[in-house]
């Protein structure tokens, strides 16, 4: 190993974590003189690539990250394939040079074969796969193929699930005030008194059943049970959990369903609830405030989406942080909306506040989780054949 290189790596990577992206450069450029004694297909040639191109990005320097990706992006293909996930974050990254850059017919191809490759490994509310489908998207509207792009900012917003609220955890019941939580999970030695509860509790019984109906898509049977549930729970004292736990079991349902209209006022019965009791600014309040956006959305009733996407974004922000996958969702729904009411200034400046942790966010390929050194004596044969970069300007 080259203790220089890897003192330039650690250095590099603090920069770029603290986000002092000149520093970066700077100290990724001297990584890089050192790579190109490296043998071509030696793991530190890739991660010196992406370390000084991510740099380059970060100040706008487009067309010197431009040739480092498209390098990394062949090394890639030769030693990982081209159906691997870093291949695929690496398609995203350049699609996203040239996209900047305006080199559309360029980017296309490139985001659809990311899209492609990553959609197979990665869940579809990861952030890079919500990243990859939104650039694509904005991308076919600028190629004039508005419908394409609508099909696939539908598919992100219908193809998601309504989520279910935290609070039969986070409650506390030091008020009556409060809705009372439901008893903590048990231990193994009680758990045949657990299963003994249920058995002698039928509203849990019927949470059971519909929530395996669900997982198995026997969605009829799961609305019955939910239904069942939901007249039984209605029973049951004010403060407790189990009507809004119903509640929303139903409403995700339909929301698989594309039944919106009858999620809506199940959703609107639990943001009242949960309003009132947990008070306005509470997790599972931002919870289902953003589920009753997706449903107006859903719905075509924008007015209406758009002013509970504006009420769920900072709870969600708060309770979450600003990097998790569903407020990054959040944001891109918001902004459509507001790209569809003819707000797209403010769409473009709520994209631009979370550009650091959304759509613009550099990906880094997962090579440097566990650096391996033993590389195929058939793919060491030639030196490193970088290009000559230019001073830093």
């Amino acid at each position: 190993m080259d203790a220089d290189w890897e003192q330039y790596q650690s250095a590099g990577e603090a920069a770029l974590q603290e986000g002092d992206f000149a520093a970066a450069e700077v100290i990724w450029r001297a990584a890089y003189q050192k790579a190109r004694s490296f043998k071509k297909y030696d793991p530190r040639v890739s991660i010196t690539l992406e370390g000084l191109s991510e740099a380059l990005w970060h100040q706008g320097k487009f067309n010197e990250a431009q040739i480092l990706v498209q390098h990394t992006l062949a090394i890639f293909a030769k030693t990982r394939g081209v159906d691997h996930p870093d291949y695929g974050i690496v398609c995203k990254n350049l699609a996203m040079l040239y996209h900047f850059q305006g080199k559309y017919l360029e980017a296309e191809p490139l985001y659809r074969q990311s899209m492609t490759i990553l959609t197979k490994d990665l869940s579809p509310d990861n952030p890079d796969v919500l990243a990859v489908r939104t650039n694509y998207a904005d991308l076919l509207k600028l190629l004039g193929r508005q419908e394409e792009a609508e099909q696939l900012n539908s598919e992100m917003l219908t193809g998601g699930n309504l989520t279910r609220s935290g609070q039969y955890q986070s409650v506390e019941p030091s008020s009556v005030d409060n809705l009372q939580p439901e008893p903590a999970e048990q231990s193994t030695e009680s758990t045949a008194n657990t299963n003994a509860n249920n058995a002698a509790d039928p509203w849990a019984q019927l949470r059971v059943e519909a929530l395996r109906y669900a997982e198995m898509n026997a969605l009829p049977a799961a609305e019955n049970a939910w239904k069942q549930a939901i007249e039984m729970a209605q029973r049951f004292p004010v403060n407790d959990p189990r009507l809004p736990t119903s509640l929303e079991g139903l409403a995700e349902v339909y929301w698989k369903q594309g039944r919106f209209d009858l999620a809506e006022p199940l959703c609107r019965r639990c943001f009242n609830i949960y309003e009132s009791v947990l008070g306005p600014e509470h997790a599972d309040v931002g919870v289902i405030t953003n589920n009753l956006a997706m449903l107006y959305h859903a719905m075509g009733k924008l007015q209406l989406a758009e002013s509970m996407y504006r009420r769920s974004l900072p709870i969600r922000v708060l309770t979450l942080g600003p990097e998790h996958p569903a407020v990054f969702n959040l944001m891109m729904n918001y902004s459509n909306v507001l790209i569809a009411l003819g707000r797209a200034v403010e769409a473009e400046e709520m994209k631009a506040r979370f550009a650091g942790n959304s759509q613009g966010r550099w990906t880094r390929s997962g090579v440097h989780a566990a650096i391996d050194f033993e590389v195929s004596e058939t793919l060491m044969e030639s030196s490193a054949d970088l290009p000559i970069l230019g001073e830093r300007k």
